[in-house]
């Protein structure tokens, strides 16, 4: 069943206009017709089941049941990762976004081949929440990720956690395993950084480690800084589930 996140709050047989890419995407993508049962969230943590009503090139969603509603302890995860190339990026975006993380956030480190110019910032945001709007419709979340502007390691301090990890690969780094983090203690929020393709200075790590971050290891493969970031995100989610499940 097709999700959409909505602007206007959702209240019982009050009806929510769906905006302009919504309505293309029910007219011509789905090719829905009167009547037919969608989700839609108003990122208030509420989803509610709602049917569509067609009046010629507007759309409507009349809510009438409430399906799930955000837990408030629920563990929060962030995201910090170094800027890395096009495509790759928009990828790591979009899957962080389907396996569950709340915050990404863009860190400019001293080996990021990109750097964002502060003039094109509002745009490559704008386009970035975007993307993370549609993964989350598309894994029916209740909520949108939200992507910060891009931060500097001095920062960093802004987006601590319970648990703070970055994945650092180097063989004179006294790395614990990722598992074995995350099972160290309880924790309702956890914050973790991935570097981009030339990874963490040793400045850097330094930076870190006095913010209160730990270095973990994910394993003797060498990843790219989009699947490190997947890899770390879906291990993440695994233990709090598993937890969950206890």
């Amino acid at each position: 069943m097709q999700q959409y996140f909505v602007n206007d709050q959702l209240a019982l047989q009050h009806p929510v206009m769906l905006d302009e890419a919504q309505t293309h995407h029910v007219l011509h993508v789905m090719r829905m017709k009167n009547e037919p049962l969608v989700r839609v969230a108003d990122n208030s943590g509420i989803v509610m089941l709602a049917k569509i009503v067609i009046n010629g090139n507007e759309v409507t969603a009349v809510p009438f049941e409430v399906v799930t509603q955000r837990e408030s302890d629920e563990t929060e995860i962030t995201l910090i990762m170094s800027l890395i190339k096009g495509e790759r990026w928009d990828m790591a975006i979009q899957k962080a976004c389907e396996l569950g993380v709340n915050r990404i956030v863009p860190l400019q480190s001293r080996y990021s081949v990109v750097k964002l110019l502060k003039e094109k910032t509002d745009k490559k945001l704008k386009r970035w929440q975007a993307i993370a709007k549609e993964a989350c419709e598309q894994s029916k979340r209740p909520t949108i990720a939200e992507i910060t502007e891009p931060i500097t390691m001095k920062q960093l301090h802004l987006y601590q956690s319970d648990l703070n990890l970055i994945a650092y690969e180097r063989s004179d780094a006294a790395s614990s395993h990722l598992g074995k983090a995350l099972r160290s203690k309880n924790f309702r929020s956890v914050s973790v950084m991935v570097g981009c393709e030339g990874g963490f200075s040793e400045e850097e790590v330094e930076q870190a480690q006095n913010s209160g971050f730990t270095c973990i290891s994910l394993g003797s493969n060498i990843l790219r800084a989009e699947t490190a970031a997947i890899a770390l995100v879906a291990n993440i989610r695994y233990e709090l589930e598993s937890r969950e499940m206890k």
